[in-house]
């Protein structure tokens, strides 16, 4: 909300100040902190540098961005599912942003919880998300090392809540409307989901965030040749696209060349 930003805003505000008042021996002046915005922010043209400043954005804003280096910074309980998300459905849309912003990075990424916190003139203990856990493994798997299953009862509860949306999900496709496709158009859609597969694995992501059921069968109905085509594609944005499309592309220009 508007009111959530302001708050973040003049967080960012207030932390700049003491950065300026620290480089500047606690003394300092309203043109001098101007200047000191500037030259850490901005340069002459209005924009962001690209060496020596960074883009302070919430999950939602970045949404479709992608950055060299990203630093996720409080993934803690209480803001990393949100405390107020209780649902499923509320918690499925926080898990989907968290890989928003974990999918940001194109080079490295940091994530990162406070062990304290100050909120307001109170400071409170924090503890990591229960969702933490799920990146490390992820990462592990990419490294191709062991890592010990969680063993916090809240992480298992959510575990849980995902192996019955994950049952669900099969079940749902057991009826799917793949079952209507051509036998050669069967091949691909088969294709498209091995890869899929292959992809939620690598990323620790569900399946249906990289791509649902009902869109692969689209993406075989339409069998795209390119980028433009693939966008007019029912369930697939730029974002997907940009992420996504060559893969695409090349597994139904593979299916089309051997029919």
């Amino acid at each position: 909300t508007q009111s959530e930003e302001r708050r973040e805003h003049a967080d960012a505000l207030v932390r700049l100040g003491r950065e300026y008042l620290a480089a500047e021996g606690g003394t300092g002046s309203v043109d001098g902190f101007l200047g000191f915005l500037q030259a850490a922010l901005r340069n002459d043209d209005g924009g962001v540098t690209s060496d020596d400043a960074v883009e302070l954005l919430t999950f939602h804003r970045a949404k479709g961005l992608e950055f060299d280096t990203v630093f996720v910074a409080g993934v803690e309980r209480g803001l990393v599912p949100i405390s107020y998300a209780k649902t499923t459905d509320a918690l499925d849309e926080e898990q989907r942003l968290l890989y928003v912003a974990l999918s940001r990075a194109e080079r490295a990424l940091h994530v990162s919880w406070a062990r304290r916190r100050t909120v307001g003139m109170r400071v409170a203990n924090r503890t990591p998300s229960p969702w933490l856990s799920r990146v490390e493994r992820a990462v592990a798997r990419l490294d191709g090392r062991a890592i010990e299953e969680p063993v916090d009862p809240s992480q298992r509860i959510a575990d849980a809540r995902r192996r019955v949306a994950d049952a669900k999900g099969a079940a749902s496709e057991r009826t799917h409307p793949a079952r209507d496709l051509s036998d050669t158009d069967t091949s691909l859609y088969e294709a498209l989901v091995e890869w899929r597969r292959r992809i939620s694995h690598a990323s620790g992501a569900p399946a249906y965030v990289v791509f649902h059921d009902a869109t692969l069968v689209a993406v075989v109905e339409a069998k795209p040749k390119n980028r433009r085509e693939l966008l007019n594609v029912n369930g697939i944005g730029p974002v997907k696209v940009e992420r996504y499309g060559d893969d695409v592309l090349a597994l139904v220009a593979t299916h089309r060349a051997t029919r």
